[in-house]
């Protein structure tokens, strides 16, 4: 059985759940394969209804690994929808594929017949379809049967086994009856659909590890913890009245107590103000002022005198303009030298234009 397991984890195909090994434990065999984030296509059929598109999709996928299985000399054997697993990412893929009925040293083998296998295809094909293969004549036809008559006739025909052995001819029958819908574009978009579909239903990992480990056992629901006792307000520590200090006198009366008298004040202010010499001066603060007899006239105040005026100085010539005197005086001499040519020549060319000097003609012998 090992040597068998072993061979089985040599196939290698994208519609086959790898398998990883296998160990014996008593007289039971364990094979580990593959963890699958999807869900079976059973448990998709019983959480929703399948499109023709999606079930062609998942029909096609089926039929080719089943293929894949009998080119490698090997049968599923226990094909259902149970045994179709739908990734999270929209791969349908085969599980539990080659696994004899037999038990541990048994040196029977007896392997099914692969028309089995291709009948269970079509009948896993129905499934997704929505079709049942088993009805009496007295059933009415499903949705798919009255709006793709060709797809739901492949299907019944490879489900009732006239498809023969072989799984190739199978795919050849699914793909010519479904037409476009096998299209491989069409048939990528029904994978992404059927991705979102397993990843809506998917069980969370302990959830499912929970169901696998104990499940007959009760959920253990914790106990609530007590309650928090309630906090006692704490006596705030009396007050400590603290001793207040006197308060200061306001300005004014500190202005009042350090005035004095405004004839001193005027005194030192014109002292730190007026040179010593007008100080010694000056008459004193006691003494009036003399007057002014009532026939002097007052003096009259001299008025300043005009401001002189000045003259914009012009700036010296730079050596920027004497370089660009110094660039022009070529042409300048060069224009005055052919204007006195011109002034001195010319009227000897006009003068000997006007009249021409005659030849003599030679005397003819």
């Amino acid at each position: 059985m090992l040597a068998h397991v072993r061979r089985l984890s040599t196939l290698s195909h994208p519609n086959l759940l790898p398998i990883l090994g296998a160990r014996i434990e008593g007289d039971r065999l364990w094979v580990y394969s593959e963890y699958d984030d999807g869900q079976s296509l059973a448990a998709l059929l019983a959480r929703t209804a399948l499109t023709a598109p999606q079930s062609v999709a998942i029909g096609i996928a089926v039929v080719a690994g089943l293929e894949a299985l009998q080119r490698g000399g090997f049968a599923h054997g226990s094909l259902d929808t149970t045994t179709v697993q739908v990734a999270s990412y929209g791969q349908v893929r085969l599980s539990d594929y080659g696994m004899r009925p037999l038990a541990v040293g048994d040196k029977a083998s007896t392997w099914p017949d692969p028309r089995r296998d291709v009948s269970a295809a079509g009948r896993v094909i129905c499934a997704a379809l929505g079709i049942d293969p088993e009805r009496g004549a007295d059933g009415g036809p499903s949705v798919v049967e009255r709006t793709l008559p060709g797809l739901a006739a492949t299907a019944l025909t490879i489900a009732s086994g006239s498809a023969g052995r072989s799984a190739a001819t199978a795919a050849m029958m699914l793909s010519d009856g479904a037409g476009r819908l096998a299209s491989r574009s069409r048939v990528y978009l029904s994978i992404a659909e059927l991705g979102r579909l397993a990843q809506a239903g998917r069980p969370t990992i302990e959830a499912a590890i929970d169901s696998v480990m104990a499940p007959n056992q009760a959920p253990v629901i914790p106990p609530m913890p007590p309650p928090a006792p309630a906090l006692k307000p704490v006596p705030s520590a009396p007050s400590v009245e603290r001793p207040r200090a006197k308060p200061s006198p306001p300005a004014a009366a500190r202005a009042a107590s350090s005035r004095v008298p405004l004839t001193l004040a005027l005194r030192r202010l014109a002292q730190a103000t007026v040179p010593a010499a007008t100080i010694a001066a000056a008459p004193p603060a006691a003494a009036t002022p003399a007057r002014r007899p009532e026939n002097q006239a007052a003096p009259r105040l001299k008025e300043p005198a005009p401001a002189p005026l000045v003259r914009p100085i012009m700036p010296a010539p730079g050596p920027h303009r004497t370089a660009r005197a110094t660039r022009y005086l070529p042409y300048l001499l060069a224009a005055g030298g052919l204007l006195l040519l011109v002034v001195l020549v010319g009227p000897m060319l006009v003068r000997g234009v006007s009249h021409p000097v005659a030849r003599p003609s030679s005397a003819l012998t």
